[in-house]
């Protein structure tokens, strides 16, 4: 094979097992790419090298991956390595994202209107909640009846599962629903294109010669109904690589299945496996002391042993504390020690933890001994109350189908609209076939509606004038429904919800300004509902970050503190007598601590408070069990 010019300088930048899997283009290529190994270089060198070489153009190379920051990222990587003049317009998208612009393309087929919006996890609650009450349907709550009908968007067949008819019944209602309010929710991302996919050659057909190469990044957190997505539109060529990690699984409990990259070669029988075996983040007392926790995972690879490139640090530490407050006051004692001693600033510092409330005990410590920190899985800045009503305003100014925007909004501010009127209102647009918005103004008329609601009219209207830009137009329907004056009369920190409204305005402006839109207002609400909490993490920060097991997967940090590391907390109590889930929670606990370059400490206590006030001993976590042996790792007990 000749290599061009530019392809060689693109090597030089590699290691041989990167090498090896960037110029492996031609058919079924497994990449099981270690902590720190290198993953994006090689996703964002193979889509250069692919194009450079002349095999493809950049819009006929698939690229999906599972965040907004990722796909961001490889698209700012690649521009740099091969430049990008449409680069907006290139296939690097999200798993949600590639399905939602394969529903915008083909909205007609779905039984949609091609202003439909996406509803978040908050608005399919309100509609379920507003289904439990229209049908009677109370027997189970409304929130496990949200989680049930996660499960089966991610089901290939609804024939095929362990629920009862009832629940089948009701997903069924609730999808009409959906289709009634000409939106769909995140499930439908997927589930809707698979389907149509399925059923549909002539399409299918469409998509499968839209792109030559398709790569898939973190396989391992894929489910079942992403996994034959991808196949039903993967062409005769096959050129399809997939790259993950499945010692990094973690998502089996929203229905991610390890074995699409566990069994990939062999459902791909000529397919090419490639290890990326270098860790170029961890020390190596780091990297040694993963590999330990790590060869006893199930179906482990044996030829997986990850190495490090020589840097030698610190030995990883762990601290035993008599309780769980003793232990909060040694992390928040050593974070001081680590920051006074000048060669680490709280930015570069994680406190990582199994589940949410172990933080409020480091909250306390942090606060008490002036710790600057941030936590990173509580509400997201798009969850928020004041940010979410002007998103409703949005979704209902370009589909007045929206009934669940509507509901939130009609009295936000406060214009008298109880349940009698709403479902008046909701009777109505029913009954004459007319959406909430000409039905509210068709009632006006007819004098059937208070005055006060002639002012909702007025600034959907404003919404709509496409004459304003964007931004021009939301600030002036927050000043023309006196949002800042309802504010007040809501409970928490005024200022801090006035501060997220101009953030959410600044965001706005921001997005405006980075390109031509076909419809900005519904561009930039994809862009919202797309995003998760951790693309809001920001790693070059002034404080301590706070976080989840789970949301620190794709991150890194100099140094790295694993706080109540015991039996019953890692792993979970409730994974402990399930095989596969306590190898998920082996899992998880690998994934934290591959996330420290530098410095790793792991905490535990020996004593916790019982249901009934009793003193109760806890164990180690049994995933460092045998450790003390280990000279590469020490032991402190205070």
């Amino acid at each position: 094979m000749v290599v061009s010019m530019d392809c060689q300088f693109l090597l030089k930048d590699l290691d041989r097992d990167q090498v090896e899997a960037v110029t492996a283009t031609e058919g079924p290529l497994l990449v099981v790419a270690g902590p720190g190994s290198g993953k994006t270089r090689v996703i964002t060198y193979r889509f250069a090298y692919i194009v450079l070489s002349g095999k493809a153009s950049p819009d006929e190379v698939l690229c999906v991956t599972f965040t907004n920051k990722a796909a961001e990222e490889m698209r700012n990587r690649i521009i740099t390595l091969i430049g990008g003049d449409k680069a907006k317009n290139w296939w690097i998208k999200t798993f949600h994202s590639f399905g939602l612009s394969v529903i915008r393309e083909n909205y007609d087929l779905f039984g949609l209107g091609s202003n439909f919006v996406v509803y978040d996890s908050d608005d399919q609650l309100k509609l379920i909640k507003n289904l439990v009450k229209e049908y009677n349907f109370y027997s189970i709550s409304p929130e496990q009846l949200s989680d049930y009908i996660s499960i089966l968007d991610r089901s290939l067949d609804l024939d095929n599962t362990d629920f009862k008819e009832e629940v089948i019944e009701f997903y069924r209602l609730y999808k009409k629903a959906l289709k009634q309010n000409n939106a769909v929710d995140f499930g439908d991302l997927i589930k809707l294109p698979y389907e149509e996919f399925s059923k549909n050659h002539s399409l299918r057909e469409i998509y499968k010669n839209r792109w030559k190469y398709m790569m898939i990044d973190e396989f391992q957190d894929t489910d079942k109904v992403q996994y034959e997505f991808i196949k039903l539109i993967l062409n005769e060529r096959r050129n399809i690589c997939v790259v993950g990690d499945d010692d990094q699984s973690i998502y089996g409990w929203r229905g991610a299945s390890v074995e699409n990259i566990r069994n990939f070669d062999k459902d791909f029988k000529d397919c090419k496996v490639v290890i990326l075996k270098t860790n170029y983040r961890s020390t190596n007392e780091i990297i040694n002391l993963s590999n330990i926790i790590a060869k006893d995972m199930f179906f482990r690879r044996s030829e997986k042993v990850i190495r490090g490139t020589g840097v030698v640090g610190s030995a990883p530490i762990v601290v035993e504390a008599k309780y769980q407050s003793d232990e909060a006051d040694i992390i928040s004692d050593m974070i001081k020690k680590l920051v006074d001693g000048g060669e680490y600033g709280y930015g570069d510092i994680a406190v990582l933890y199994r589940v949410n409330y172990l933080s409020r005990v480091l909250e306390e410590k942090f606060l008490r001994k002036k710790i600057p920190y941030k936590i990173y899985s509580g509400v997201g800045f798009f969850e928020r109350i004041e940010v979410k009503d002007i998103l409703a305003y949005l979704k209902f100014s370009i589909n007045p189908y929206d009934f669940v925007s509507f509901s939130r909004i009609i009295n936000v501010p406060r214009r008298g609209v109880g349940e009698v009127t709403l479902k008046k209102i909701s009777d109505n647009a029913l009954n004459y076939d007319m959406n909430y918005f000409l039905t509210i103004k068709e009632m006006l008329k007819n004098g059937e509606l208070p005055k006060s609601i002639e002012d909702f009219v007025k600034v959907i209207d404003l919404l709509k004038d496409d004459s304003l830009d964007f931004s021009e137009r939301v600030e002036d329907m927050i000043d023309e429904i006196g949002y800042y004056d309802y504010l007040k009369t809501l409970e928490g920190d005024y200022l801090d919800r006035v501060e997220n409204v101009e953030e959410l305005v600044r965001t706005i402006e921001d997005f405006e300004e980075e390109g031509e839109y076909n419809d900005v207002i519904v561009d930039f609400l994809n862009n919202v509902v797309l995003r998760r909490d951790s693309d809001e993490i920001n790693e070059n920060s002034e404080h301590v970050s706070m976080m989840t097991l789970h949301v620190s997967k794709g991150l890194e940090f100099p140094v790295v503190f694993i706080f109540g590391v015991v039996d019953g907390i890692i792993p979970h109590m409730r994974n402990i007598g399930r095989s596969n889930l306590l190898d998920e929670e082996r899992r998880l606990f690998y994934v934290g601590v591959t996330r420290a370059k530098r410095r790793l400490f792991l905490s535990h206590h020996r004593f916790r408070k019982g249901k009934f006030g009793d003193m109760e001993f806890c164990n180690i976590s049994r995933f460092l069990d045998g450790l003390k042996n280990i000279e590469s790792v020490n032991f402190y007990r205070l």
